[in-house]
């Protein structure tokens, strides 16, 4: 348990450091808000390629475990961060894919982390996800904080470096994680998976797969809002402390609820709460919506309580409750790629629409898609569940 909440605190904190400050970062290299936007659009779409296929490589019974896969993974981001370092002063085309990569990386370690932690819960190890998913944000709360008065001083120069080292902290977690994929696992996922792909997989979770447009639909209104925080801050007068004040109030409020996760479902299931996650996503837009200032930023940051750190302890639990195991990999893959469209469709639009018509067109924006998402989301998840109910009573 202390070696997974080590391993969820280092990647929350380098999601902050790599995804929290993009535009802090490839503004003051002279990129513009629609380069930046797509940007992470490209990043995210290869990223959507790559992880079912990496899921899927994951379950084979001949596969390395998820230890040495996501090592391998962190290696590679180790180098694509020194290489920005060195390019600091280089051509800005080579930054752009520089940083896209990191961004990729980012999303592919997702579902694998998240899959370690419930494969190894699935075989007896005794993990409170919904504790360590709360360290994570924690240490999100600490790293935007902390980046946010560095890099005001020393320079968006420290930020791969910075970045760079945290990833080693994660890495060292990884390496240390006393765990061993089950074999007997890993073989009965083989035959079963055998001839599935992604059509046949869907074709057995329908309502699943609705629920994940409706998830995606509501992360496109999220990732808009996250992707361009930095430039609806500055139009209310603030500065990147500003935006690490922001991030802070954002991480911390989701503490409660991700600590508190396992009493809550003892009272209702992981379906009713990720519902209910859509629902405070749209009072998150609502107060974004109505404010002018940083003061109202900041309440809005605070509600991510309701949205985003229900939905992702939530949404793990979801998953593992209505998926066969031997379909557990891919399904937390499959959700996750939410967040990755999201931010391949919301970055991408919120970028020429910042350009365009201003930072405050994607607030109406993201109002509107995370009310279709949250009534498309509920009808899907509605469905699996009534689905596996059914399955179980035969």
């Amino acid at each position: 348990m202390i070696f997974y909440c080590l391993i969820m605190y280092c990647y929350w904190s380098c999601y902050c450091a790599t995804s929290g400050y993009t535009s802090f970062y490839l503004l003051d290299r002279g990129i513009s808000n629609s380069a930046i936007g797509l940007i992470i659009a490209l990043a995210c779409m290869t990223a959507v390629i790559l992880e079912p296929l990496i899921a899927g490589y994951a379950d084979r019974e001949k596969t390395l475990n998820l230890k040495p896969i996501i090592l391998l993974i962190l290696a590679a981001v180790g180098l694509l961060l020194v290489g920005l370092n060195l390019n600091y002063s280089g051509p800005i085309l080579l930054t752009g894919i520089l940083y896209a990569g990191t961004i990729i990386v980012l999303h592919l370690l997702s579902p694998l982390i998240n899959s370690l932690g419930t494969t190894a819960i699935n075989q007896g190890e005794k993990i409170n996800f919904g504790a360590a998913r709360a360290i994570g944000s924690g240490a999100y709360a600490v790293a935007a904080f902390v980046l946010g008065k560095i890099l005001t001083q020393a320079g968006s120069r420290w930020q791969p470096v910075l970045t760079l080292m945290i990833y080693a902290l994660l890495a060292l977690a990884v390496f240390s994680f006393p765990f061993q994929q089950n074999k007997s696992l890993r073989a009965a996922r083989t035959r079963t998976e055998s001839g599935k792909g992604i059509i046949g997989f869907f074709c057995n979770y329908p309502a699943f797969g609705i629920a994940v447009i409706g998830a995606a639909l509501i992360c496109i209104a999220q990732m808009s809002i996250s992707s361009f925080l930095y430039q609806l801050i500055v139009s209310r007068g603030g500065d990147s402390s500003t935006l690490g004040t922001a991030q802070f109030i954002g991480a911390a409020s989701e503490l409660p609820i991700m600590f508190g996760f396992a009493g809550l479902m003892k009272r209702k299931p992981a379906s009713f709460w990720l519902i209910l996650s859509g629902f405070g996503y749209i009072l998150r837009f609502v107060v974004l919506f109505m404010t002018r200032t940083q003061g109202g930023i900041y309440v809005a940051q605070a509600t991510q309580l309701l949205c985003w750190g229900m939905m992702q302890v939530a949404y793990v639990y979801y998953v593992n409750s209505i998926m066969e195991q031997e379909d557990a990999i891919k399904g937390q893959a499959y959700f996750a790629m939410t967040v990755t469209i999201g931010s391949m469709l919301g970055s991408a639009v919120g970028g020429f629409m910042t350009d365009l018509f201003g930072v405050n067109s994607i607030i109406r924006l993201a109002l509107v898609l995370g009310i279709v998402g949250t009534a498309v989301m509920t009808a899907g998840i509605r469905g699996s569940v009534r689905r596996k109910l059914q399955a179980v009573n035969r």
